[in-house]
């Protein structure tokens, strides 16, 4: 099952806003004064018109309470940057009275629904031309969601069509995507081609994820699918089933640890990754496990 998602960056500018209070005094990241005799009071967001607040604090580490250091602010700021929602990000440090002070988390959000083109050709062959349209939606209802969709015609004609949640609860702790994938794939046996023998494959395929975020770096996740393979006509040993369709189900269960500042280029951090995959049923004729 092949889904078309493509995420499109566009540049636009930070709009600078400057404010100052009696007896306070703004600080950036690159201020000499020491940011670590510094406890976060509170965290204010802005510029974010339509991704909710509790999105870009479920990345940061520093929360009310915490001590500041400038390596955690640079860290925040990758991680904020790594939702892929936002243009620019800026944290700055309004101090306060007995060594507090405010975090103020600047953001410029980007564009987030995207329509595109889909064309090629499969092979280096023009013969073998497909073409069709893409829709994603990057930040749907404000919650980091995504929603996209695919219509492809011509050479091995699909459709795919899929859903994220990353915040099944405000504190990010469970998440649910569903994939859903229709496709047909041209035979490229050259023989059976030249012969009376020629067939198509369609593979059908649809999936639910349910996973579980703890902190920022652990996350697990539990899949279970259905997939179908059939052929255009029928031939022995084209499918595994005797009748031409096989049908099984599908269970992937992984883990991953992700300390990565940026995901994109990170410049520091670990990432690992686990999975089992189990596809068919015990004691039939698709029954493997992949690592």
């Amino acid at each position: 099952m092949k889904l078309f998602l493509f995420c499109v960056l566009l540049l636009s500018s930070l709009i600078s806003i400057a404010f100052s209070q009696e007896s306070d005094s703004l600080r950036s990241l690159t201020s000499s004064t020491n940011e670590s005799d510094l406890t976060v009071k509170e965290v204010i967001i802005r510029g974010n018109e339509q991704t909710k607040d509790f999105i870009i604090l479920r990345e940061m580490t520093l929360k009310p309470g915490s001590r500041i250091t400038p390596e955690l602010l640079d860290y925040d700021k990758n991680r904020i940057y790594s939702l892929g929602l936002f243009n620019q990000v800026q944290l700055d440090i309004v101090t306060k009275q007995n060594g507090s002070a405010q975090l103020v988390v600047d953001v410029s959000e980007r564009w987030y629904i995207f329509p595109f083109p889909i064309a090629g050709i499969k092979d280096r062959d023009w013969n073998k031309f497909y073409y069709g349209v893409g829709f994603l939606h990057n930040n749907f209802r404000g919650r980091n969601e995504k929603l996209y969709g695919s219509v492809v015609l011509g050479y091995n004609p699909s459709i795919g069509l899929g859903y994220r949640n990353p915040f099944l609860a405000e504190d990010g702790s469970y998440f649910l995507e569903i994939q859903f994938g229709y496709n047909i794939s041209r035979n490229k046996s050259i023989q059976a081609l030249s012969g009376q023998e020629n067939f198509d494959e369609r593979n059908l395929g649809a999936s639910t994820t349910i996973g579980r975020r703890f902190g920022i770096a652990h996350t697990t996740w539990l899949s279970i699918g259905y997939q179908q393979v059939s052929i255009s006509d029928y031939y022995a040993n084209r499918t595994i089933s005797s009748n031409g369709r096989d049908r099984f189900p599908v269970m992937n269960v992984g883990y991953s640890f992700d300390t990565r500042d940026l995901k994109e280029y990170p410049s520091n951090g670990t990432l690992a990754i686990v999975t089992v995959k189990k596809t068919g049923i015990p004691e039939r004729e698709i029954d493997f496990i992949r690592y």
